[in-house]
């Protein structure tokens, strides 16, 4: 079987599919398993500042099926446990910066994008707001009127 190559990845998607065949050449522990083997794990891995992290077994899954992006240390802690020695093998590091920062480059466009029609959203809703003041301070004007036409009657 050849090994997943993560400098091939450039999206999501593509770095769960590493991690499922990385997990597959490793005998494909359950998850369980790699859940136990991290549960002590500490320290920071070689050249960084990221540290080590355990396994959940859900999390473990959500990554796997690309339902959820992992975090750093989480990635790193996977890779290393299937027995990619990290020092040595900088790909992983790689692959994922080079993917988070993609995703966050397509997070900031799409905000950027959504940034023109907010403003218009919150003019047309402050003016909305306005009318509705106007209306009910006319309401207030006419319900006081009513009662000083009423006060005078009754004296």
């Amino acid at each position: 079987m050849t090994d997943p190559d993560p400098a091939q990845a450039t999206s999501p998607e593509d770095l769960a599919r590493c991690l499922r065949h990385l997990r597959l050449r490793a005998d494909n522990p359950a998850f369980r398993l790699m859940e136990q083997r991290t549960r002590h794990v500490s320290g920071l891995f070689p050249g960084t500042t990221v540290g080590r992290v355990p396994l959940r077994r859900s999390t473990i899954s959500e990554v796997l099926g690309n339902e959820k992006f992992p975090r750093k240390g989480f990635f790193l802690t996977f890779v290393e446990l299937c027995g990619i020695d990290l020092a040595t093998d900088r790909r992983w590091e790689e692959a994922w910066d080079r993917v988070a920062s993609r995703i966050q480059e397509e997070k900031s466009e799409a905000f950027t994008t959504q940034l023109p029609a907010q403003p218009n959203y919150l003019s047309e809703q402050f003016a909305a707001e306005r009318r509705a003041r106007v209306e009910l301070a006319k309401e207030v004007e006419v319900l006081r009127q009513q009662l000083r036409g009423d006060r005078k009657s009754v004296v």
